[in-house]
């Protein structure tokens, strides 16, 4: 065990001095800035567009007949919207975060369900919906949105490459293949932890749909399924 100390307390003073792992630390703290924003515009759009149904259907004499046309024009739109240009945006979104966080998921599959791209769509549609009148939760998608802001920081942290090994394959080479393993298993850690929250997130998200006996933020549609 003493022998191991010597490495332990070089890698330590490595990762204390080294520039990379603390611009990695800047990166992750400033995207989970903007993920809080971005949540909480979410959340104010949201509102507004059920007040924005609400203010619809009080319009005056014949405003609590308008929905009988409002409500299934914008809900076709939403799903020709959907199934056209976001169909990684179906779903409650906490299955969609559970499955980018799998282990076993491959890495190129990882953008599918939960990127930045997909969480401005989920913003949308969502809002869409519940301005269309729909019964839409925002707990499952809120989850996706959160994650997708997150997901987009790893291409920040993957970004900065080591340089080539030496050609000559001799010692320096080895262990510079060996300094950039190790370098790209901190950067792996890294990038799981900008996702932790999204991960709890959706761990808790599921427990309470799970207590409620079903999915949470389910449409009033049944056939299409948009947002479960």
């Amino acid at each position: 065990m003493h022998d191991h100390e010597p490495d332990f307390w070089r890698n330590l003073r490595s990762e204390v001095s080294s520039s990379g792992p603390w611009i990695d630390r800047a990166v992750v703290l400033v995207y989970a800035a903007v993920t809080g924003l971005v949540v909480v515009g979410f959340t104010m759009l949201a509102e507004a567009a059920s007040a924005g149904f609400e203010a619809l259907r009080g319009a005056g004499e014949f405003g609590r007949w308008l929905p009988l046309l409002w409500t299934p024009l914008l809900t076709v739109a939403v799903l020709w919207w959907t199934l056209r240009f976001a169909p990684g945006a179906q779903g409650s979104g906490v299955p969609q975060v559970v499955l980018a966080l799998d282990d076993d998921t491959p890495e190129a599959q990882r953008g599918r369900p939960v990127s930045l791209r997909l969480a401005l769509h989920k913003i949308g549609l969502v809002s869409a919906g519940l301005l269309a009148g729909l019964s839409i939760g925002r707990e499952g998608p809120t989850v996706q949105v959160g994650a997708g802001v997150m997901q987009h920081a790893r291409r920040w942290l993957a970004r900065r490459r080591h340089r080539c090994a030496r050609p000559d394959g001799g010692r320096r080479g080895r262990r510079h293949r060996s300094g950039v393993q190790h370098a790209a298993g901190r950067r792996d850690l890294r990038a799981r932890a900008a996702l932790a929250p999204a991960q709890r997130l959706a761990q808790l998200a599921g427990d309470r749909q799970h207590r409620a006996g079903g999915p949470g933020g389910r449409v009033l549609l049944r056939q299409p399924q948009l947002f479960r």
